[in-house]
């Protein structure tokens, strides 16, 4: 007959008792591995969300500029941020620079106020960033303020390193024009319908 001694490791190595050790450690490793699961997940989305709010100031900073940049009469500034295609489209950057010349400083008109605000949209697709930051300006033409909102596509093909922008008022008459130069805009991305201008007379 088997002493006392004898029977403690047949107990320890029997197959049920292995099999509930198994069950529990691999229940504890399923736990552990869900926290660990679950911290990366956080992590990323918190690393997404400060990537998303770096996005959304670097573009805003940019148009900001933009906006004082033409309400000062320097068109330098506002062609080296305008969209390479855009300029392009225009005839290269010497006949831009003469449009905006022949443009703004006519007796025509007057930019009274040319102001941005808080982008809309925010849409990643590969190395490819696009913001909607919306845009309101007024013009003064003769006694009359004319009052239009807008927006800018600003647009990075580097993750966010070098930002392009594009004015959405350029684009009224034709929005069409808008997808057949750009036309690997994400279609999640919504372009915003401009709304006729206010007028105000003085």
């Amino acid at each position: 007959m088997p002493s006392a001694l004898d029977s403690k490791p047949l107990r320890a190595f029997s197959p049920v008792m292995a099999g509930v050790r198994i069950q529990y450690l691999g229940s504890n490793i399923m736990k552990y591995l869900t926290k660990i699961i679950l911290i990366f997940s956080i992590s990323l989305s918190v690393y997404a969300s400060n990537e998303l709010q770096s996005d959304i100031v670097k573009s805003t900073v940019i148009a900001n500029n933009i906006a004082k940049a033409t309400l000062s009469k320097d068109y330098d500034y506002v062609i080296n941020q305008t969209h390479p295609k855009i300029i392009k489209n225009m005839g290269g950057r010497k006949k831009s620079i003469e449009a905006f010349h022949a443009t703004f400083e006519s007796n025509r008109f007057e930019i009274t106020e040319f102001s941005v605000d808080t982008p809309t949209q925010v849409i990643r697709s590969k190395n490819k960033i696009f913001v909607i930051i919306p845009t309101k300006i007024s013009m003064r033409v003769s006694n009359v303020i004319a009052t239009g909102k807008g927006y800018f596509l600003s647009i990075s093909e580097d993750k966010g390193k070098n930002w392009f922008f594009i004015d959405g008022m350029g684009f009224k008459k034709d929005p069409s024009l808008m997808l057949k130069l750009f036309p690997d805009l994400p279609s999640e991305l919504k372009l915003p319908q401009i709304p006729p201008p206010t007028i105000k007379k003085l």
